[in-house]
């Protein structure tokens, strides 16, 4: 359960960055930085989720 709500928290945290984002194409900003945590949470968010399945397999295999 815990690995579920990681996940969530990474995703959001990703979520609320993406807004930023959206301001700074819009506004003629540099979105680099943005756009770069954005990516590292989605990055976060794959090894999250490989971890999770692995562990659900795990469990399902061995109960």
């Amino acid at each position: 359960m815990d690995g579920a709500e990681d996940l969530i928290r990474t995703a959001r945290a990703a979520a609320d960055i993406f807004p930023l984002v959206q301001e700074a194409v819009f506004e003629d900003y540099d979105y680099a930085q943005h756009h770069a945590s954005i990516q590292q949470k989605v990055e976060e968010l794959k090894a999250g989720i490989t971890a999770w399945a692995d562990v659900v397999v795990a469990s399902l295999e061995h109960p």
